[in-house]
C-alpha cells in the first residue's frame, strides 16, 4: 500500500514496472464546467513504481511539472509520457485544462 496516489492519477508500464503518478481529488461547486470554482483540493505530484517481479512499491522522483489530475499516461519507445490534465490555480481557485507533454526516462 503506497497511500498517496490514486484517484485521477496517470499510469503507464515500462518493462516489469507499473508507474502511477500525479492525480488527487478536487471538488467543484456549481454545475461543474471545466473552469468552475474549486471548493477543495488535494492534488499532488507524487510518482510511484510497482515492480511486478518483486511485488514491491518504490517511491520515484517527484514529477517536476505542475501538480495535476486527470492526465493521460502512455509509453512510447521505452519512455513514459504524461499528457495534459487539469490544474487548480491557487489564487483564482479555478480548475483548468492544460495541454503539455512530459517525458519520464527510467
Amino acid at each position: 500500500d503506497f497511500g498517496d496516489v490514486g484517484f485521477r492519477s496517470a499510469a503507464f508500464v515500462i518493462g516489469d514496472t507499473a508507474h502511477i503518478t500525479t492525480g488527487g481529488e478536487f471538488s467543484v461547486g456549481g454545475s461543474a464546467p471545466p473552469a468552475d470554482t474549486v471548493t477543495s483540493t488535494n492534488i499532488h505530484n507524487n510518482h510511484w513504481g510497482y515492480s511486478i517481479s518483486s511485488n514491491t512499491w518504490t517511491r520515484k522522483s517527484i514529477f517536476n511539472g505542475p501538480k495535476r489530475a486527470e492526465a493521460i499516461g502512455f509509453v512510447y519507445n521505452g519512455k513514459g509520457y504524461l499528457l495534459g490534465g487539469r490544474v487548480v490555480d491557487s489564487v483564482t481557485k479555478k480548475a483548468t485544462y492544460i495541454y503539455d507533454l512530459w517525458r519520464y526516462t527510467p
